[in-house]
């Protein structure tokens, strides 16, 4: 799989001999800066395998699209755009990775939203607090009841 822009502004993908449009949404394209992360894996376990293409915009946005084979070409399946980060895990164990997409939230911390494949789509599952740097120690906050949940 290879993963190229155009001067027309349009990102194509090789798959085999044939070039596929790879149409994300306009705002920030696959991001800002001229080249991109790509992988070609089954990310949610739906048995397709999708193409997950990470970019950046701004000074600390993440950008993540994910594409997969709808039988004519690869459609989007779900962008994600966070200004704190956005990962991949896989936090109950059933193969498939959640998308953890992260807000800053001041004071250090990170307002995350994690998203999970269900009935062909990506909802909403949890959100969560975590730390915005992985230095260490960390204290907890507990100065309003907010952050003391």
């Amino acid at each position: 799989m290879i993963l190229r822009a155009s001067a027309f502004g349009q990102h194509l993908a090789l798959d085999g001999q044939a070039w596929h449009e790879l149409r994300p949404l306009e705002e920030h394209k696959l991001g800002e800066h001229p080249t991109c992360e790509l992988e070609v894996r089954d990310v949610n376990a739906d048995g397709r395998v999708e193409i997950l293409v990470w970019g950046h915009a701004g000074a600390s946005t993440d950008l993540l699209h994910i594409f997969a084979w709808n039988g004519t070409s690869y459609a989007l399946l779900a962008p994600f755009e966070g200004e704190a980060g956005v990962r991949l895990e896989n936090a109950d164990g059933d193969l498939a990775d959640e998308i953890a997409v992260g807000y800053d939230a001041g004071r250090d911390l990170v307002w995350e939203a994690v998203y999970t494949w269900h009935e062909g789509s990506y909802g909403w599952t949890w959100e969560r607090y975590s730390w915005f740097y992985l230095a260490r120690p960390h204290v907890y906050r507990a100065d309003s009841p907010k952050h003391a949940v």
